[in-house]
């Protein structure tokens, strides 16, 4: 954070975030016409953007341009050397935090343009580091064209990019490379001038400047980061005019119909997932900001920390059934990635709040190894937990023990609940507790005297002692 920000408060990116305007981390997107955005292509803030805001990241887009999703620094049409000669104008002006440059077309490679592009670069970062010396630099390897031979130097581009951020790097420039090129594919990923992204290319780009911005916004550092939907499509048995989804205070959301995952994948991966599902009743879910608070504590013990957005009601008519069906095409996803994701699939686990927790007991009462006649290669996969961890278990409407279809091929538990709960009575985390041992399922159960419904809530826990404990309990597992 720098004293520059101060005067640069007074749009927060139309997130509906509550949090004070003084505490945001300001981001300039700087770049030509992908940067800036168009009505024939998607631009890859209109991703980026709602993805910090569900993660309840504080961060605000400045610029001297703004569009229906955030300000910007975007030049349609315009090169590096362009952006060098109002470089000092605009960060005078709009001093941000963290920069994010994404610059390199709008040459001609007849014209040999690599070494111009490259030294302007460097002139852009030295220009900003001299205004403000603290400022984070995200460099962008760009993202490939179809548009040939225009762009044949681009290859050559990104390989100079990466020789200049590593000399910078040394230099003491806090600077992080951006590799857009990898798995970016012109064929697939733009719209048909070949150059610009379309809808899938430009949500490759947001989930790499998500990676990229999670460490320098205070995060754990993550290999990849990216959402996957559940379905291709309509989920089963989904409403088919449902009402959008809504957007509340602190990441939270509601009416949610179309089913998610959240992927946070570390750089020495130890094989095993933790499947995270949030709790709010089945009517509301905070899964993007839980969800990267597991993966702040988890991540750096090499675990794939995943979180569900599951649907909720409204506008679900059964919603037990149907967040309970999302959890385990959940595991099933998690499962058909094994290989690419370097995870073990017989290591995935489940750990829920409150109804969360509601939704993993009912998914474990199932044992839903797959069904190997499935026509989807995924659903002849598992959906049974490896392990489960139920915190501030709430019963809902399942009050009574015959309920549950409690049996005996049950995964592991693990139960941490509060006896000062009067959301969820310690009283049914115990008797379910001892319905399980009754049918020989390991049950280890933590109870702390005070903490509420909410004791074990990532990032700041009131029971500050249980990460290390649930740490612990994992490390016991065989995972049989």
């Amino acid at each position: 954070m720098t004293k520059f920000r101060c005067i640069y408060m007074s749009i927060l990116i139309a997130t509906n975030l509550s949090v004070r305007a003084e505490e945001a981390t300001t981001i300039l997107a700087l770049g030509d016409s992908i940067t800036q955005g168009g009505a024939n292509f998607v631009c890859y803030r209109d991703v980026l953007v709602p993805a910090l805001r569900e993660k309840n990241l504080a961060v605000e887009f400045i610029g001297p341009h703004k569009d229906a999703t955030s300000a910007h620094a975007g030049y349609g049409g315009k090169n590096t050397a362009y952006l060098l000669s109002v470089a000092q104008e605009i960060y005078s002006e709009y001093p941000a935090d963290i920069v994010m440059i994404h610059s390199g077309h709008n040459s001609f490679s007849e014209d040999k343009p690599v070494p111009g592009i490259v030294r302007d670069t460097e002139a852009i970062i030295g220009t900003i580091r001299t205004i403000n010396p603290e400022a984070k630099i995200l460099l962008a390897q760009v993202i490939p064209a179809g548009k040939l031979p225009k762009y044949s130097y681009i290859p050559e581009l990104n390989q100079a990019l990466a020789s200049l951020a590593n000399r910078m790097a040394k230099n003491g420039v806090d600077i992080t490379l951006v590799d857009q090129a990898d798995g970016f594919d012109w064929r697939t990923d733009t719209v048909d001038d070949t150059v610009h992204p379309n809808a899938a290319g430009a949500k490759k780009m947001a989930q790499k400047w998500l990676a990229a911005l999670l460490p320098t916004l205070g995060h754990t550092k993550v290999a990849a980061c990216e959402t996957l939907n559940l379905w291709d499509g309509p989920a089963p048995g989904a409403e088919a005019a449902s009402d959008p989804e809504k957007h509340l205070p602190e990441g939270r959301v509601s009416h949610v119909s179309i089913p998610s995952l959240d992927v946070y994948r570390p750089e020495k991966p130890n094989g095993a997932v933790l499947l995270v599902c949030s709790g709010g009743g089945y009517k509301k879910l905070a899964s993007g900001p839980l969800g990267l608070s597991v993966a702040d504590e988890f991540l750096q013990d090499g675990y794939t920390v995943c979180s569900l957005k599951y649907r909720l009601s409204p506008p679900s008519a059964d919603v037990v059934r149907d967040a309970c069906m999302d959890g385990a095409r959940a595991l099933k996803l998690i499962r058909s990635h094994a290989k690419d994701w370097r995870i073990d699939p017989e290591r995935v686990g489940m750990i829920g709040f409150s109804a969360g927790a509601n939704l993993i007991l009912n998914l474990a009462c199932k044992n839903d190894t797959g069904n190997p006649k499935a026509e989807d290669p995924i659903e002849r996969l598992s959906a049974r937990p490896d392990f489960m961890v139920l915190a501030s278990l709430w019963l809902n409407n399942q009050k009574k023990l015959s309920d549950w279809a409690i049996n005996s091929q049950i995964s592991p538990c693990l139960m941490v609940h509060a006896r000062d709960d009067k959301v969820a009575p310690i009283e049914g985390t115990e008797a379910m507790a001892q319905a399980l041992r009754a049918k020989r399922v390991p049950v280890q159960l933590e109870i702390y005297e005070q903490g509420g419904h909410m004791a074990f809530n990532f990032p700041s826990p009131p029971a500050a002692d249980w990460p290390r404990k649930l740490k612990a309990w994992l490390d016991q597992q065989t995972f049989k």
